[in-house]
């Protein structure tokens, strides 16, 4: 960038108005918000954000099966109940809705619940007894 004027006051002046006209420019608007969005990285965020809404999906099913199990209610019901959450608005994705999924739900769960138990037990040291 040069600077117009008969005397070095006048040269520094002269940049000094051509900086600050560049400041409120467009162009120079335009870069610094370029320059912000690449800091950000909209690939991962964007990955993360489908993972949030996945994994969202995922507990709203495995709730409404543990709700089936837990009631004793025939598998059947799932599928309504899958119907009435999407009528409700509420994200259950478009997988896990299967009879051979929902069977492999159940048994994960209740995998996960003994485990639970027996750990709680054994770290409590608590003392019990079975009758028979």
């Amino acid at each position: 960038m040069k600077g117009y004027g008969s005397t070095p006051l006048k040269v520094r002046i002269s940049l000094r108005k051509k900086l600050y006209d560049q400041r409120d420019s467009q162009s120079h608007k335009l870069a610094e918000k370029l320059s912000k969005g690449a800091k950000v990285d909209k690939l991962k965020t964007v990955t993360v954000e489908q993972s949030k809404d996945i994994h969202t999906a995922t507990c709203n099913v495995f709730r409404t099966v543990y709700c089936i199990a837990k009631t004793d209610r025939p598998y059947t019901d799932h599928e309504h109940l899958i119907d009435l959450q999407c009528a409700n608005g509420v994200n259950v994705g478009t997988v896990l809705h299967s009879n051979l999924l929902r069977t492999s739900i159940i048994e994960h769960i209740s995998i996960e619940m003994k485990q639970k138990v027996l750990s709680t037990i054994l770290n409590n040291q608590v003392h019990f007894s079975v009758l028979h």
